[in-house]
C-alpha cells in the first residue's frame, strides 16, 4: 500500500546541508516533497551563514535541527573520514540523544541522506527507515565493513541507490532497494551553444585532491601546442580565490610556467552554476575515483552539455554519444580527447543534444521525487 496524496511528516537526517553533491541533491528533493508533506531535517554540521541553504529551508517552512554527531564508522571511496574523531563525538553527544528521539517521534518516515548519518538509525525504533545510498563504502577494512553492513540490515528497511554501482553494493549487503537517479535542479532543457571559437571546457568542483584538477592541468599542458593553436580555453570553477593558499599558488605558478594564463582561467566560487555552465561547450570531470555520474554531470547534461569524465560506467557518459570516458588519472588519454574534440568542436553540440535527450528522460526532479516519495511512504 502507498500513502497517496496524504500529508505526511518526513524526517531527513544528513551530515551536511551546504557542501557537496549529497547536500545539493537533498535540497532539490526537499523542494519537491515540501509541496505535499511536512519536512524536518537533522544536520550533523552547522549550516554555513554565507550559503543560502538554511534560508531556503526556512522560507519553505522546513524545520531544521542541528545535532553534532559522528558518521557511520566506515570510509568511502574518495573520502576517508577520521573515524576515531567521529566515535569521540558520539560519546560526547550521547546525553542529548533523548532530544533527537523526540524529534523523530512525530515522523512517519525517516530518510538518511547517504550512509554517513545512518549512525543515528538505531535511535528511531518503530519507524520506517530508508537510506539514500549516494556513495560506495570502502571494503578494504573488511571486518568493519561487515559490522556496519550488519547494522544497516538490522535498522534500514529499504534503500534508494543513485546508480548501478551503489545498487551493486546494496545487493551484496542484502539490503532491498530500487535505483532512482539524482535529479537536476530544474526540468531539463536544451541551452543553445555559443559560437566557436573559442572552444570552452569547464570544470566545477571543490578544490580537493580527489577531484583531479592536477590531472586536467597536466592533460592540457601535454597538448598545449595544439590546444592553444585551436583557441581552446579551460575554465576552472570552485577554487576560492579569496583565500590564497600554497595550493592555489601552485596552480597559478603551473599555469604561468606553461604560458597558459590566456587560456586557463581560475573563476573562483559561483552561485549561479547553471548560467556559467551554459557558457561552456563541454564539462570535464577528471575525478580520481572514476565515478562518472556526479552532480556536475547531471547539471551539465540537463542543459545539453556533453561531459568528459573518468571511469568505466557508461550509464550517463557514453563514448562519442553524450561525451567521452577515460581511465582515472590517465593524463595522456584525457589530453588526446581534448585535442580530438577541439579539431571539430561542432561535434560537441551534437553530443550535447544527445546528453539533453538522456537527461530529459532520467533527471526530471518532479518525476524522480515522485518515485522517491512512493518508496518513502510505502508500508513494509
Amino acid at each position: 500500500m502507498v500513502y497517496k496524496d496524504q500529508h505526511m511528516h518526513l524526517l531527513f537526517v544528513t551530515h551536511d546541508i551546504d557542501s557537496g553533491g549529497a547536500a545539493r541533491s537533498l535540497s532539490i528533493l526537499v523542494q519537491q516533497l515540501v509541496k505535499r508533506h511536512k519536512i524536518s531535517i537533522i544536520t550533523f554540521i552547522s549550516p554555513e551563514p554565507e550559503k543560502p541553504t538554511a534560508l531556503l529551508y526556512q522560507q519553505l517552512g522546513v524545520s531544521l535541527y542541528l545535532f553534532p554527531w559522528g558518521w557511520l564508522p566506515v570510509s568511502f571511496i574518495g573520502c576517508e573520514p577520521n573515524i576515531e574523531h567521529h566515535q569521540e563525538l558520539c560519546s560526547r553527544q550521547r546525553k542529548y540523544l533523548p532530544e533527537v528521539k523526540h524529534i523523530g517521534e512525530t515522523a512517519d518516515v525517516i530518510c538518511f541522506n547517504s550512509y554517513a548519518p545512518t549512525s543515528l538509525a538505531p535511535y528511531f525504533p518503530g519507524k520506517r527507515k530508508v537510506l539514500i545510498a549516494r556513495e560506495i563504502i570502502d571494503t578494504s577494512d573488511y571486518h568493519n565493513y561487515k559490522k556496519c553492513t550488519s547494522m544497516l540490515k538490522q535498522y534500514i528497511n529499504f534503500a534508494i541507490a543513485i546508480g548501478p554501482q551503489e545498487s551493486s553494493q546494496l545487493q551484496s549487503m542484502g539490503i532491498p532497494h530500487s535505483i532512482v537517479y539524482n535529479s537536476s535542479s530544474h526540468i531539463p532543457y536544451f541551452e543553445p551553444f555559443s559560437s566557436f571559437p573559442p572552444t570552452r571546457f569547464g570544470m566545477f568542483a571543490q578544490f580537493i585532491p580527489t577531484k583531479g584538477l592536477d590531472i586536467l592541468l597536466l592533460a592540457y599542458a601535454d597538448q598545449a601546442v595544439i590546444l592553444k593553436e585551436r583557441n581552446v580555453h579551460l575554465h576552472l570553477f570552485g577554487i576560492n580565490l579569496n583565500m590564497p593558499s600554497k595550493s592555489t599558488q601552485a596552480i597559478s605558478d603551473f599555469i604561468q610556467s606553461y604560458k597558459l594564463t590566456d587560456f586557463i582561467h581560475l573563476e573562483g566560487w559561483v552561485n549561479n552554476v547553471e548560467q556559467h555552465m551554459a557558457a561552456m561547450h563541454c564539462m570535464i570531470r577528471p575525478d580520481r575515483t572514476g565515478s562518472p555520474w556526479g552532480r556536475d554531470i547531471i547539471e551539465a547534461m540537463s542543459i545539453g552539455r556533453p561531459t568528459i569524465a573518468s571511469g568505466e560506467e557508461d550509464v550517463f557518459v557514453k563514448n562519442g554519444r553524450t561525451g567521452y570516458l577515460f581511465p582515472p588519472k590517465n593524463v595522456k588519454i584525457l589530453g588526446k580527447i581534448l585535442a580530438l574534440l577541439s579539431e571539430e568542436p561542432t561535434v560537441l553540440e551534437i553530443m550535447g543534444k544527445n546528453a539533453f535527450e538522456f537527461a530529459k528522460d532520467h533527471f526530471n526532479p518532479e518525476i524522480n521525487s515522485t518515485h522517491i516519495e512512493h518508496i518513502l511512504l510505502e508500508e513494509i
